[in-house]
């Protein structure tokens, strides 16, 4: 049995007991049973807790759904951990959390104690009502957490890796100058003394992350905003002119499209329109196209709609042979029956 030392075990209880109150006071439908699962110990341990707190004069009581404060007592919001700004900065649901967990529990408690007490009780079926899901390939691993402090102490980085494009696993010094979040991925943007320039690295292909005693200063002619300017996602290149003529029956699919700075639309007679936009490289404004297929149709650049072209051809081939697996039609009509 490990041994905690006293002064530890009443800090750790003393927590224990502030939070407690905060997440009554949050929603009443904290019962027992729900609190000895938050905090990881039994129901024994709760009730001595309760009982604890209402000795020192928290006026707690048990309704029918769980605890409350009664008589109106509020508790005012304590201090944001260290944990819970990171929350606030990357919230977990960019990395795909299906259930919040304890820090984020908290933190909602702490920004419900903020309200007045008339909004106080709605707060949770406002954020449980009202749901942002951004997939994230990035898992939040310690190297995230790691990261982000050197970004904010200006701190070089040793890492490890794993290009993809070389699909060698390379060790690098870093000075990382931000973290952003494209498509589903976060990426780090720092510049590579391996290098000598500023690259953008996929968080998920570091594998480690090891601090150095060197600090950095940001060159004076470093602009995050001006680095990524014009990237369609991700990537990057020469910047380029795009014209595409969409079909009348994709114009309201693209009219709803977020802005980009700089696009113009053109209406044509019959419902068509022109979409114009300029953006780096042609990589990816190509895959978006690809998605509204025949009423999609490039106008400029020539190499995009040569790409375009090419592409076109290529699925054709594919789908004009026969497929590779011969039973692959019977599977899915099987799956359609079963289902």
């Amino acid at each position: 049995m490990s041994f905690v030392p006293e002064g530890k075990r009443k800090k750790k209880r003393i927590s224990r007991l502030l939070e407690m109150v905060l997440l009554v006071q949050s929603r009443p439908d904290w019962r027992p049973k729900k609190l000895a699962e938050h905090f990881g110990v039994s129901q024994t341990r709760i009730h001595q807790d309760i009982k604890e707190l209402v000795t020192a004069g928290v006026p707690i009581c048990f309704s029918g759904e769980g605890y409350k404060l009664a008589g109106g007592c509020v508790l005012g919001s304590t201090t944001l951990s260290a944990e819970e700004v990171l929350e606030l900065l990357y919230p977990k649901f960019l990395f795909a959390a299906d259930s919040p967990g304890p820090s984020r529990t908290l933190l909602q408690a702490k920004l419900a104690a903020c309200l007045p007490a008339g909004l106080r009780g709605s707060f949770e079926e406002r954020v449980s009502g009202s749901r942002i899901k951004v997939e994230s390939a990035t898992r939040l691993r310690p190297t995230f957490r790691r990261l982000h402090d050197a970004v904010a102490e200006r701190r070089r980085v040793r890492v490890r890796y794993a290009s993809r494009s070389s699909g060698r696993t390379t060790e690098r010094e870093l000075d990382p100058y931000a973290l952003i979040f494209r498509k589903h991925s976060w990426y780090l943007i720092a510049k590579c003394h391996t290098r000598q320039a500023v690259r953008k690295f996929r968080m998920s292909r570091i594998l480690s992350v090891m601090f150095t005693a060197l600090c950095f200063a940001p060159p004076g002619d470093f602009s995050l905003e001006e680095y990524t300017r014009g990237w369609w996602n991700v990537f990057g290149g020469e910047r380029v002119n795009v014209a595409v003529r969409f079909s009348r029956r994709v114009a309201d699919l693209i009219r709803d499209l977020p802005e980009r700075a700089g696009q113009t639309l053109q209406e044509l007679p019959g419902g068509d329109i022109i979409y114009r936009v300029t953006v780096r490289g042609t990589r990816e404004v190509g895959w978006w196209i690809l998605q509204y297929g025949s009423d999609a149709e490039v106008l400029e650049p020539k190499i995009l709609r040569e790409q375009m072209r090419c592409t076109a051809e290529r699925m054709l081939r594919v789908y004009a042979r026969r497929p590779a697996v011969a039973k692959v039609a019977e599977s899915f009509d099987s799956y359609s029956t079963d289902s």
